[in-house]
């Protein structure tokens, strides 16, 4: 039987495999494998994702955008594009509570710009709204 705390806390290996587990989906994906090795691959997010939920330290949380990021990525790549930006608008809400990573923030609002009318639409509404507050305000 487990340990009633495990679903609430993340031992360091547990993330240090997260960010493994995601660091080899990242490397698949930049590859032409096939549609079937990909699927295999956001079924693999899932589980990840999955056992990150379980978990409320900002750690867990950290690692879960990444895997959110790359099951948005696996998603678009297969041609599920809606599911895909769902996956990375939840990314980027998650960053927007506790992420850190810049790096990893540029990457969701990249790929959401690319892959997203709605991201981009509201986007450039936000520079026009910007563009029309004078300086010095």
């Amino acid at each position: 039987m487990s340990d009633p705390l495990f679903k609430y806390t993340s031992h360091p290996m547990d993330l240090a495999m997260a960010a493994c587990i995601v660091e080899d989906v990242e490397r698949l994906a930049e590859t032409d494998c096939g549609e079937p090795a990909l699927r295999e691959e956001v079924a693999r997010l899932d589980r990840l994702v999955e056992f990150l939920e379980g978990k409320v330290d900002v750690g867990a949380r950290r690692r879960m955008i990444s895997a959110l990021r790359m099951k948005g990525q696996l998603l678009i790549k297969v041609g599920d594009w809606q599911a895909g930006v769902v996956h990375l608008n939840q990314a980027l809400e998650m960053y927007a509570r506790c992420g850190e990573d810049e790096a990893e923030a540029a990457k969701i609002v990249a790929l959401l710009n690319e892959h997203s009318p709605e991201f981009r639409a509201g986007m450039q509404g936000l520079a026009a709204v910007g563009g029309a507050i004078p300086s010095g305000c």
